[in-house]
């Protein structure tokens, strides 16, 4: 499959009422079918970051393996987590970057086997300093050790400004500020 993603975070106000929301946009080659995948959901005391991060997990743990995935976010936050904290932010550009195993971002030098996050941060993070949010960095980097441990899968991830137009950023971020509505609205198909 090759798969297309937009996740997208939100909070009002910051800490307040978070929501979250992904969008794909999901191609069968065998089939020629493409079909759209989203999802969404929030807590109600939470942060913009959390959300953001709470995306990126929920979109990574629904990917088939063996899968092509390009997943693109409007957080620099999110973004330098996992490509690169030392990218200035004013040189963000949208572009894909590969995701290798370990991550290259803040969570490179996570071990890949350990159960206890404290146990990261007493040895990583004496020469690192700790980001925020690190049960959530914990659960991305677990879930993206998963899905490329089989060499098949190809992950990519990139920025994109948001409230630019972008139809697919537009959409996750329609679905992330629609919590806490029942799940049982039905958002509007865009392609």
């Amino acid at each position: 499959m090759d798969i297309t993603c937009y996740t997208d975070g939100a909070c009002k106000p910051n800490p307040g009422i978070g929501g979250w929301g992904w969008v794909a946009y999901v191609t069968n080659k065998k089939y020629d079918v493409t079909d759209v995948w989203y999802d969404w959901g929030g807590e109600q005391h939470s942060t913009n970051n959390v959300m953001e991060l709470t995306a990126l997990s929920e979109f990574f743990d629904i990917i088939p393996q063996g899968s092509a995935v390009n997943v693109w976010t409007d957080s620099k936050y999110a973004f330098g987590g996992i490509v690169n904290e030392n990218i200035p932010p004013k040189t963000l550009k949208s572009e894909l970057f590969p995701i290798k195993s370990p991550p290259q971002g803040w969570l490179k030098g996570w071990a890949q086997d350990s159960v206890v996050v404290k146990k990261y941060t007493k040895s990583y993070w004496k020469r690192n300093p700790i980001p925020k949010n690190d049960e959530l960095w914990y659960k991305i980097h677990q879930r993206l050790i998963r899905l490329l441990s089989d060499g098949r899968t190809k992950i990519n991830i990139g920025w994109v400004k948001g409230h630019n137009n972008d139809p697919g950023n537009e959409y996750a971020d329609m679905l992330s500020n629609n919590y806490p509505l029942d799940k049982k609205w039905k958002p509007p198909l865009r392609h």
